[in-house]
């Protein structure tokens, strides 16, 4: 009889801790966005640096919905801050990173964050060249061994070769090695607070709508973003959509003509 209740109380205990730490984890996790909303509207901080994480966790769903027939994308297959030539070598092996490197079936995804619409106001073609350097080379070149042995190539002038070593030994690990013959195409994707193409977009201007079309690239607004996370099961999805709507009315009060003054979450 003893052993019973000491084996009740043990397991009410257990159920209590477990209870705890659930509620220690929700409040954290509030926090943590509570941070970065306050701290996305001072002038220097870069936003898109602490939030990449939360974006990249949510890449497989975000993928599902914009990119047809990429059902089965795992995070094996996304590489952050993946290196690609600068320019044409030998003139420069300085690599140019892209945020996210997504390997699709047989389409390799090339993905920029942006959390604010500063950059997108004044991009120009030259801006993403080692986007659209990357494009050309996988069409020249039938397939990623180019763009490997680009990455190769510019180990050999880094001072951080161990990394670049880890990078290789990474993709090797994956099924990408075994088919890097079948990417014959890049599609270049911005995640940004807002469409460009929006209508009360204010600075739509021709050289935005030139750059996005000549090059192909396809914009994936924080609204998208939100439609797509899975907030009815997880909660750092419900903290991080509501975080999404907060920076995404920033943006808005600074780019929209009839901007909405306070952020509503969409449900």
């Amino acid at each position: 009889m003893v052993n019973i209740c000491r084996s009740v109380c043990y397991n009410e205990r257990i159920n209590q801790v477990k209870l705890e730490r659930t509620m220690n984890m929700s409040d954290m996790c509030k926090e943590i966005f509570s941070l970065l909303n306050a701290w996305a509207n001072y002038p220097n901080y870069q936003l898109e640096r602490r939030a990449d994480i939360f974006f990249a966790l949510y890449l497989p769903e975000i993928m599902k919905a914009e990119c047809i027939g990429e059902r089965e994308l795992e995070h094996t297959y996304i590489f952050p801050e993946f290196p690609l030539m600068a320019g044409d070598p030998p003139k420069t092996r300085k690599p140019k990173c892209v945020d996210y490197a997504v390997f699709g079936k047989e389409v390799l995804y090339l993905i920029e964050l942006k959390t604010t619409m500063d950059y997108i106001k004044n991009i120009k073609s030259e801006d993403i060249k080692y986007l659209t350097l990357a494009q050309k080379t996988i069409k020249q070149n039938e397939g990623m061994q180019k763009l490997i042995g680009n990455i190769e190539d510019m180990m050999k002038h880094s001072t951080q070769r161990n990394k670049y070593e880890d990078l290789l030994a990474r993709f090797n690990d994956t099924e990408i090695s075994k088919r890097t013959n079948r990417y014959k195409e890049i599609r270049i994707i911005y995640i940004l607070p807002i469409d460009p193409n929006n209508e009360g977009f204010k600075h739509k201007k021709a050289h935005i709508h030139n750059t996005f079309k000549d090059n192909r690239i396809t914009p994936v607004s924080f609204e998208k973003v939100m439609d797509e996370l899975p907030v009815s099961h997880d909660m750092l999805a419900r903290n991080f959509k509501d975080s999404l709507n907060e920076w995404k009315t920033i943006e808005e009060n600074k780019n929209m003509k009839n901007p909405r003054k306070k952020a509503e979450v969409k449900k």
